[in-house]
């Protein structure tokens, strides 16, 4: 468990573009880069936090599925539309524009990876 203090200062980093913080653990979900503090609904926090989690690991969209919809039969263009959204949100708040070709990135094979090279942080609760 994080306390308030310890929130704090990992904001602090993330505003100083130390790292980058995403809050799971609280009743909003939170990415806070060096920019700005964005809101995410909960699907595009879970599914940016499965990749953050697994960072350099090229995640297939069924294996996507499975992690965040849980076995849900989802439609086809779900996580697709779910990156594109994530991907607009994480522009605002790291102030870059180049968030699918160094951050985020979408291989040939529509494959999804976390290849950001500054650290980033996923609080959840438990």
């Amino acid at each position: 468990m994080i306390t308030n203090r310890d929130l704090e200062q990992l904001v602090e980093e993330a505003e100083k573009g130390q790292c980058v913080v995403l809050n799971l653990a609280g009743p909003e979900k939170l990415f806070n880069g060096i920019k700005d503090t964005i809101r995410l609904e909960p699907k595009q926090a879970n599914l940016l936090g499965y990749l953050i989690e697994n960072k350099g690991i090229y995640c297939t969209k069924s294996r996507i599925e499975n992690a965040v919809w849980n076995d849900h039969t989802v439609n086809s263009t779900t996580v697709r539309r779910y990156i594109s959204a994530i991907r607009k949100k994480l522009s605002q708040a790291m102030g870059r524009n180049d968030i699918d070709k160094n951050i985020l990135e979408t291989t040939d094979l529509g494959e999804y990876v976390w290849k950001a090279e500054i650290p980033a942080k996923v609080l959840r609760n438990g």
